[in-house]
This record gives structure tokens, sequence and C-alpha cells, in this order.
């Protein structure tokens, strides 16, 4: 690993750390998303196309953590605006650590929301007992995306060839 992600590395696990705070209520704000942190292994990318889509989850707590991450997509081929569960899978996390989670997806023609949220959140005390909370950062910001059609497999949108 280069100095430079190094640093990199430190000055985020140090923010986090420094963010520490337990509440008696058990919201945690140092567990969970940096917001908008959705990101996909190929753009653009066309209908049909077969993409994977990534998060960040981080655990700036003093505790290990547990929880459930889903990716979603709106509106799905329905016209649905809740939501359409892309991907739901269960991780965890040692104290101060982050790991990038993701989910398969192949791309539906359309103006879309992607977003990804943890539930089932729980935090290991110690002597092993499991406390659920509450994450203030349980979801990422939806990212707004339009999948266009490439017909003639070019590489160029529908849309933009049908510009000129």
């Amino acid at each position: 690993m280069s100095n430079y992600k190094k640093t990199i590395f430190l000055t985020l696990v140090l923010f986090f750390l420094s963010q520490i705070s337990y509440a008696e209520t058990k919201t945690l704000k140092n567990i969970g998303f940096i917001q908008d942190n959705i990101w996909y292994s190929k753009d653009p990318f066309f209908e049909g196309d077969k993409i994977r889509i990534y998060t960040t989850v981080f655990n700036g707590s003093q505790y290990d953590f547990k929880g459930t991450l889903e990716f979603f997509v709106y509106p799905d081929k329905t016209g649905g605006v809740g939501g359409k569960s892309i991907s739901k899978s269960n991780f965890s996390l040692i104290s101060g650590a982050f790991q990038v989670l993701w989910a398969d997806w192949t791309a539906e023609n359309g103006s879309k929301k992607i977003y990804a949220n943890i539930s089932d959140a729980r935090i290991s005390l110690p002597g092993g007992v499991e406390e659920t909370v509450i994450l203030e950062n349980s979801k990422t910001g939806e990212i707004e995306t339009f999948v266009d059609q490439d017909t003639d497999k070019d590489g160029l949108t529908n849309r933009e060839e049908s510009v000129w």
C-alpha cells in the first residue's frame, strides 16, 4: 500500500474514531454509510448489462457490529416507487473497520434511483451480548441514473444517436 493510501486510510479511521458517541437511546452516528456512497462496475451502462453496484459501510464505534445490507432500485419494471430489492446479505465489521459491499444487477431501461439500506443493526457488548441499535446513517443517498438502450451495440446510447 502506498504512503498516500496509508495516509488517507489512517485519516479516515481517526476521523471516524473521533466521532464516537454512545447515547442512552442507543442511536449511533458513527456506524453506517458515508452518504451518496454508491458506484458502479462500469459507466455508462445500458439496458441488459450485468453490472455490480458498490457501497462502503464503516464502523467507527468501539463495538463490533453486525447487520443486513440490502440494495434497492426504483421504480421497478412494474412502475413501483417503493423500491425493488436487488440483493440482501448479512455482514459484520470489527471496531474501526470499513468494508466494500456489492450487489449484482441487470440494468433495466429508464430513469432509476438506487440506494442501499442497513437493517437488523446489532453491536456486540463485552461478554458477547448483542444489542439492537438504531443507526443514524442506515441509508445511502439515492443515486439517480438513466439507463438507456444501445440497440446497435456501438457504445452510444439510443438517445445520443437520435440527436445526430
